[in-house]
Parts: C-alpha cells; sequence; structure tokens
C-alpha cells in the first residue's frame, strides 16, 4: 500500500521495525524509513486520507468507525471521557488503535466538539496534534502549532476543538520514571519540542499503524509488538529531550476554573429542569459573577449562557436516542428545562442539524 503512493520500500523479509537494535534502527532511519522522504513533513496531513481509510481490524489494529457523533465512543477504556459535539459537521469519526506492550498508540479523527478527561493515578498519557491546530484550547489555553501535553495522573483535562482535526495519544498505563523523561508527580506539563524530533514522532506513529493494518500477519509475532514499542519509546526519548516548558502549568487560573466549571457541572446534572442563574452558581462556587464567565469562556470558549443551552441540549439529545415509546419531544424538553418550545426546537435544529422529532422517529426506527 505505501508502495501505491511513492514512499520508500522496505523489505518485507527485514521487517519494518526489525534490523541490528532498536537504537541503530532509530539512530540510522531503517526503523523510519518515511523519516527520509523529502516530503516527510507533509506526510502526517496526506497519509491518513491516502491510506487509513483502507486499513482494517486486524490482531494488532483496531479500527473503530462512526456513522456520525451519536454514537461515538472515545476508545479510552482506563480512564471516564464524557465529549459534546459542537457542531454538524459532516465528519466520519474514526479511531485506529495499536495496543503495545504497556502501551497503546491512539489515532483519532473527530467532529467538532468539548472533551472532559480525568487522566488516572499512575498512568501516563502524551496527547499532540496531527496537524496545524485550529482554535483548540487546552485547559482555557490556546494551543499553538507543535505543543505536546504531557500529562501523569491524576490530572484532568478540558480541550475545546471547534473545527474538526486529527490528532494522537500515547498511554502508558505505569509513570514511566525511568527513562529521565519530565519530572511531575501528577498534572500537567505543555511542552514545545523540536520541530524534526516532533514530526519524526508522528511519522513514526502513522508508520506503525499503517504497517498493522496493512501487514497483520507479520505483526502476530510477539518480537514485533516488541520492537516497536523500543522504536516508540527512543522516538519518545528524543522528542522530550528536545523539548522546553511551554509554562502553561505555571497558570493557577486554569485549576481555579476547573472547579468552578464542576460546579456548574454538578448544578445542571443535579436538576437539569430548574433555571440557573449566575448569583447563585457563583455563591456556591465561592467566585465572584465575573470570575464565572471568566471560568466558562476560557475553558468552553462560549459564556456561561451559551453554554448551559449548548449542555441542556446535548442532554435533551442523548434522551431522544433512547427512542423511549413513551417519550414525547415537548415533556422531554422541559425536563431539561426549555419552557419556550419554539425557541428550543429552532436552537436544537442549530445545534444538530435536525428537528428534535426527527431524531426521537430515527432512534424508534420509523
Amino acid at each position: 500500500m505505501l508502495r501505491k503512493i511513492g514512499y520508500p520500500a522496505v523489505a518485507e523479509s527485514d521487517g519494518i521495525l526489525m534490523g541490528p537494535s532498536p537504537k541503530q534502527n532509530f539512530q540510522s532511519g531503517a526503523i523510519g524509513y518515511l523519516f527520509d522522504y523529502p516530503g516527510y513533513l507533509d506526510l502526517v496531513s496526506e497519509l491518513p486520507a491516502m491510506t487509513f481509510a483502507n486499513l482494517s481490524s486486524s490482531a494488532a489494529l483496531e479500527v473503530r468507525r462512526y456513522s456520525g457523533f451519536d454514537d461515538f465512543r472515545q476508545a479510552f477504556q482506563f480512564m471516564p471521557v464524557e465529549q459534546m459535539p459542537l457542531s454538524t459537521a459532516t465528519v466520519t469519526p474514526t479511531q485506529w488503535i495499536l495496543r503495545l506492550p504497556g502501551c497503546e498508540v491512539y489515532f483519532l479523527r473527530a467532529f467538532p466538539r468539548l472533551i472532559d478527561a480525568s487522566v488516572p493515578k499512575n498512568h501516563l498519557l502524551i496527547l499532540l496534534t496531527m496537524e496545524e491546530a485550529s482554535e483548540t484550547t487546552f485547559n482555557g489555553v490556546a494551543v499553538q502549532p507543535g505543543l505536546v501535553a504531557f500529562m501523569r495522573g491524576p490530572c484532568d483535562y478540558r480541550i475545546v476543538e471547534p473545527v474538526a482535526r486529527m490528532s494522537a495519544a500515547i498511554h502508558f498505563n505505569s509513570r514511566m520514571e525511568d527513562r529521565g523523561w519530565p519530572s511531575v508527580e501528577s498534572g500537567l506539563l505543555s511542552l514545545a519540542p523540536g520541530s524534526v524530533e516532533l514530526v519524526r514522532l508522528k511519522t513514526l506513529i502513522v508508520q506503525l499503524i499503517v504497517s498493522a493494518g496493512a501487514s497483520p500477519h507479520s505483526w502476530l509475532q510477539a518480537v514485533l509488538g516488541q520492537s516497536a514499542r523500543d522504536s516508540l519509546l527512543l522516538a519518545l526519548d528524543a522528542m522530550l529531550e528536545s523539548a522546553e516548558l511551554a509554562g502553561y502549568e505555571r497558570s493557577v487560573s486554569y485549576r481555579k476554573y476547573l472547579q468552578i466549571m464542576d460546579v456548574i457541572d454538578t448544578a445542571l446534572k443535579t436538576d437539569p429542569a430548574r433555571p440557573i442563574y449566575s448569583e447563585a452558581l457563583a455563591a456556591a462556587a465561592g467566585v465572584s459573577v465575573r470570575t464565572l464567565h471568566n471560568a466558562t469562556v476560557r475553558l468552553r470558549s462560549v459564556s456561561l449562557h451559551n453554554y448551559l443551552r449548548m449542555r441542556r441540549l446535548w442532554m435533551v439529545r442523548q434522551r431522544l436516542l433512547t427512542g423511549d415509546p413513551c417519550l414525547q419531544v415537548k415533556s422531554c424538553a422541559l425536563a431539561y428545562g426549555f419552557w419556550h418550545l419554539g425557541e428550543f426546537s429552532s436552537a436544537y435544529t442549530a445545534q444538530f442539524g435536525e428537528l428534535p422529532s426527527q431524531t426521537l422517529a430515527r432512534a424508534r426506527g420509523a
């Protein structure tokens, strides 16, 4: 498959990641035969569209394709993740998951969304965008191209992705404190690695996933999975050694804002039909109304009013999608705090591209 798009071929007998030793391979480029290709800087953005769509699940690679955001489920099984769509962008969400000894590599094409997640204790998660970041915010800070999030649990994070994008995650089910990586007991470090080292890591991620999907029989060999992990660790070593601290974790405000958002979300989930007022929320959070609004804008990129409406609309949609034969759109809207049904219907259609009655009918199989 790689030969069709003109990239240098590697003899199958050699194995994509096999050779004298992982370190020698990494240094010589043998394990990353795409590294020295003249157009490798564009590889990450071009290859998924050209090749990933043809990959199927195998013993080495799990591929999850979804019809839309309603049935999308984040593949992270090791931690809780909540998400909410931000638009009706016509994106077919897909996840490619490569499981290696002691770690997993995730490649994701997703829709515009809000993400709330918590990395559990004694786990390490590394997040990176696989293309130029576009208006994305991470814990309330605009993500600049080339930044990497390095998190040791327990650690909460909030992401706003206003456009469809591709990203990758590398998860270790241990703290990985024996390789000289950044020292953080728990929490987030935002890192700015060297451009060459970062592109090499991204290229290796693409290479590993394409290889696992295109040559599944070769990946049945346990030694190949271990060699792939060794190669990934060496690429991470180089990337992290080149990285400088971006300074995001020095912001005390985002930790405070996370606590404020927890108060807002808890109030909404506890009694979604009850009107929610800024003054009451601010009092419950122990902050001023201005700080309450600042937290919402910083972490959700919308005003408090708009965020509450978006969240209520998403809760209504999840309820309608149950297809309950006794459910009515009107009663569902009222149950989630929408008292003006005309405004509710217009807002719902603008958010999800269909009437609430259409959502319910589709869920019932009508």
